[in-house]
């Protein structure tokens, strides 16, 4: 795995890299507070070693949160495609959860967003007052209401 690190709107934005068929078997702890979002690829075949639990696959465009890790102890994962997982964890910021929602906007789709919005923009490719936008960066909507056009599938993470 590789990790690069992001900061968005003053804390910090984790982007874990998987290759395909990577082997990744990571411990996690209990009570673990974090926001996951898959961009692309999927965790496949995902199992609590210790107790053979075995959990939910993640394609590409699940958000899983920290209701859904309600489990702890390392875990087998299988990694198909190249995967990219967008992470907000608490630990990272001083033990504080910012409140986030999943952002997606499909391939050809419009969205008005209004003043006060703020997206880490993770993935796709996403036209932006005549600019478009490829690369991971933090979307503020500052003066007026914008709307956006998704050239390419695009995902984000908003924070509320």
């Amino acid at each position: 795995m590789q990790r690069k690190v992001y900061r968005a709107f003053g804390f910090l934005v984790y982007n874990n890299i998987f290759k395909d068929a990577e082997p990744y078997f990571p411990a996690y702890a209990a009570n673990r507070k974090w926001f996951n979002y898959f961009t692309k690829g999927s965790m496949v075949n995902n199992v609590v070693m210790s107790t053979n639990e075995a959990l939910p696959d993640w394609p590409t465009g699940s958000w899983i949160t920290p209701d859904d890790l309600t489990f702890s102890g390392t875990v087998s994962h299988t990694i198909v495609g190249d995967t990219e997982v967008w992470c907000v964890p608490a630990e990272a910021n001083n033990n504080y959860l910012p409140d986030c929602e999943k952002w997606f906007l499909a391939a050809g789709s419009s969205e008005t967003l209004p003043v006060g919005t703020k997206i880490m923009f993770c993935d796709g490719s996403l036209a932006v007052n005549g600019q478009t936008i490829t690369n991971p960066t933090q979307l503020k909507i500052k003066s007026s209401d914008t709307t956006v056009t998704a050239n390419q599938d695009c995902f984000g993470i908003k924070f509320v």
